[in-house]
């Protein structure tokens, strides 16, 4: 700024406002794509940890001749899936602390696996409440367990579960088991994680209570669709803790099951009033996928493809993709997409790479 006479040179107030409005204009552009940016690289994390998960699993069954199973409550053996496939996920030094016949120490509850953690999830289920297990490590990638209820007790054998996928209580697929060829087969998908809050209806992450006496897996299916989330407040009518750890095989934590279209909402049949709590592990229910990627779901089959499955897939296929029985699949197999992004692909299905 300079002297002329008896005036200075500089900017008026009229001119540093519209410089102002300019940056302000400018910076409100782009966010926006900073924001979209920021989650394509977090699609790309999230697809990669599925990826991950399915080549751990393949490589437990070329080491053990068959799939990890669910959880074995029948040996006392709380742990998931997800903690039998450290060894093949680079996570040595943790698995080398599990003593698989005792409850998790919190050191190993406590230890973050990052292949664990979709990046795009803003909850961590923060809080003092115990039902929130502060401390524990999060999930947000859950193994296919069917697509019934996953009742325990089935056909009267307290230690049967009613289901018919990969990673099911006490039972041990092998890739013969799987009648539709694994490309049919969807092992791993992802769910939000929790937000803790019991009085907050969110049906991307929370389950809702529905009626103890429902049988069957469409019982369960149309009652979850007939209720109104936002009148099922409260500890007696809602369960908001998903994903809370990664070491037990639980619908709660690890696994889910194909009853419902991606991104709906989630039930479990509550037997008396009271705490809903985890009674879908036992009681059974519609534990479905979900995730907060615009539009869809990641899930992995058995052949390694991890693909982006859309809200409005077709419910058969849905259905078909969370059995190992045969006879049921829809369509093309997901892994015969065609290479061109712009040619027509499975209905309900496309490319990560291209959302």
């Amino acid at each position: 700024m300079k002297r002329t006479g008896n005036r200075f040179s500089g900017f008026t107030l009229v001119e540093l406002l519209v410089v102002m409005t300019i940056i302000a204009v400018l910076l409100a552009l782009l966010f926006p794509a900073v924001a979209m940016v920021r989650e394509l690289a977090n699609r790309h994390i999230c697809a990669n940890n599925l990826n991950n998960l399915i080549v751990a699993a393949l490589n437990f069954e070329t080491n053990h001749q068959r799939f990890p199973p669910g959880r074995m409550p029948i040996k006392a053996e709380v742990w998931s899936q997800h903690a039998r496939l450290l060894n093949f996920m680079e996570e040595t030094i943790v698995m080398e602390e599990i003593k698989w016949k005792e409850e998790p120490t919190p050191r190993v509850a406590s230890h973050p696996i990052a292949g664990f953690v979709c990046p795009t999830d803003p909850f961590r289920l923060a809080g003092a409440d115990p039902k929130n297990q502060p401390g524990w490590a999060r999930n947000s990638y859950r193994a296919t367990a069917g697509n019934d209820t996953g009742r325990m007790g089935y056909n009267d054998n307290p230690d049967a579960e009613q289901n018919n996928g990969v990673f099911v209580s006490n039972i041990f697929i092998t890739p013969a088991d799987i009648e539709d060829g694994m490309g049919h087969q969807a092992f791993f998908s992802e769910r939000k994680i929790g937000d803790g809050d019991d009085l907050l209806a969110s049906p991307g992450s929370d389950w809702f209570s529905i009626d103890s006496g429902l049988q069957t897996a469409e019982e369960v299916r149309n009652a979850c669709l007939a209720i109104n989330p936002e009148t099922m407040i409260g500890p007696s009518n809602q369960f908001s803790r998903s994903g809370r750890n990664w070491v037990r095989g639980d619908y709660v934590t690890t696994r889910y099951n194909h009853l419902m279209r991606p991104n709906t909402r989630s039930c479990a049949m509550s037997v008396q009033a009271g705490p809903l709590d985890a009674q879908m592990n036992d009681r059974g229910g519609a534990t479905t996928a979900s995730s907060w990627h615009t539009g869809g779901v990641f899930v992995a089959f058995g052949d390694r493809a991890v693909k982006f499955v859309t809200d409005d897939i077709d419910e058969r296929l849905w259905w078909a993709w969370g059995s190992i029985d045969g006879g049921e699949t829809l369509g093309d197999n997901p892994q015969n997409e065609p290479d061109d992004p712009n040619a027509p692909t499975t209905p309900g299905m496309r490319p990560p790479t291209n959302d």
